[in-house]
This record gives C-alpha cells, structure tokens and sequence, in this order.
C-alpha cells in the first residue's frame, strides 16, 4: 500500500522572513547555507520545525530565491503577462510599469509577491503550501470526495456482485428445473412459474409472466 503523503503548511512570517533575507545575498549557495548550516546564526531546523526533509528544504530555499530576485520584468515574462494588461488589471499607471520594466525603479514586494502567486508561479515543493493558501480546507473537501467516490465505488461493487449472484443463482435453479423436466419428459406447463419451451431446439426454461 503507497504510503499517504503528508502536506506540510508553513507560517507565513517564514516565508516573509526568507524572502526579504534572500535579497541580502548575491549568491544563491551562501542564502541555503545561511539557513541550514548549524554553525550560522540564521540557521533554521527545518526537519525538527517544520518536519521537512533536507531535499524539501534545499526546494524551498532555492524558490524562494530566484522569485523574491526576479524583477518585475521578469515576473511578466514567466506569468506570461502582458505589461498593458497588468497595469488595467492592478491599477497601476503606465509610466509606474514602465519605470519597473526599465529598471529605474524597484517594483515593491507586495505587488511582485502577488502577481507570482497570484499565477500560481511560487511552487514551495510538493505539498508544501503556506497558511494563508487555507489548503487544509481544501484538502478536507478533496478528501470528503475521495471517501464518497470510495464509498460509491464499494457499493457498486457489492451490487455488481449481487447481481451475478442472483444470476448464478437463477441459472442454477433454471438447470435444476431443466434436469426435472427431461428425466421427467414434460412437455406441458411446469406447475408454478416455469413451463417448457418446445420450440428452441435447446433446452430452456422461461418464467411465466
């Protein structure tokens, strides 16, 4: 049996904290060491914390740096938008964009932050979602349907089961009458609900209606 996957949600004021922190360094290697050597001041115990694993830790770490690094440009690029569109759809001013876009201003963190989850383009790891996503919920209705669908598909299954059963059942006792009628050779109505049916050339029984 596969083993259940555990979703691990994650404080928002981490993910607040590592993203401003990874603005601070210039190399992607020193932001993961920073937070996972022991010896570092910044050092975070995912495993004892969060119950993550190394690898899921090394995932988020490096995620969270290469977006909270992108500049606004490059957040429309990967989301696929345009920057006309985006500007009409978050009120923000044309010559706003354009300076983002140049880089003769620094978009703010707020509003990069929003358009990448907004387009579902921070992927912390799998099953790894932050509180504020309100994923648990989401996972209970998921689950709900899960334990209906499996709950249906038993019942359908024991139903099938029934019905050949009964059709088992039904061609057992058909054969049991068939082998009365012929060490008895009746050609007339069988007495009850079966009689003899003459005309196909194989044996057979039909219930009288």
């Amino acid at each position: 049996m596969p083993q259940k996957k555990r979703i691990i949600i994650l404080p928002d004021k981490l993910f607040y904290e590592l993203w401003f922190a990874a603005q601070e360094y210039d190399d992607k290697k020193d932001f993961y060491k920073a937070f996972t050597n022991p010896a570092l001041e910044r050092y975070i115990n995912f495993s004892k914390k969060y119950k993550m694993n190394p690898s899921q830790a090394h995932i988020l770490l490096k995620e969270i740096y290469e977006k909270s690094n992108m500049s606004f440009k490059e957040i429309l690029n990967v989301c696929g938008l345009k920057q006309s569109e985006t500007c009409y759809k978050y009120c923000i001013k044309i010559k706003t964009a354009e300076s983002w876009s140049n880089g003769k201003n620094k978009c703010p963190d707020s509003m990069r932050v929003m358009i990448l989850r907004e387009n579902n383009k921070i992927n912390l790891g799998n099953y790894i979602h932050l509180k504020s996503e309100n994923i648990s919920e989401k996972h209970q209705n998921t689950e709900r349907v899960k334990i209906e669908n499996s709950k249906k598909l038993k019942l359908d299954k024991i139903l099938r089961e029934y019905e050949e059963k009964k059709k088992s059942q039904l061609n057992e006792d058909m054969d049991y009458l068939a082998k009365i009628v012929r060490s008895e050779n009746i050609k007339r109505d069988i007495p009850g609900e079966y009689y003899w049916n003459t005309i196909n050339p194989i044996w057979h029984l039909q219930a009288v209606r």
